[in-house]
């Protein structure tokens, strides 16, 4: 949570980041802790991303949306703000070219 150390009683979260054919998902794994929080995903920024996509989609249990996201050809530099998804739910950014 960044505030507190919770986590030494457990109130933990292990999450999984996996990115393939242009789709980032994050995954809830088993662990020892049932943290619940109100913490949401800030931003999302991926480098090396070799073209400027045409739209970026986030995926939840309540949909589809898409989102803001600014590229930067020189760096290749994708930066999507404010997805606004609570960290400890199942997610999935959806990169159209």
């Amino acid at each position: 949570d960044g505030a507190t150390f919770d986590y030494k009683k457990g109130d933990l979260l292990y999450l999984k980041f996996k990115f393939v054919d242009n789709t980032l998902t994050s995954e809830i794994l088993e662990g020892p802790g049932n943290f619940k929080t109100k913490a949401w995903l800030e931003r999302v920024v991926i480098a090396g991303y070799p073209t400027r996509p045409s739209d970026v989609q986030l995926v939840t249990s309540k949909g589809t949306q898409s989102l803001q996201f600014t590229y930067e050809e020189k760096e290749q530099l994708l930066r999507v703000r404010k997805p606004g998804v609570n960290i400890a739910e199942k997610w999935t950014l959806k990169i159209l070219s």
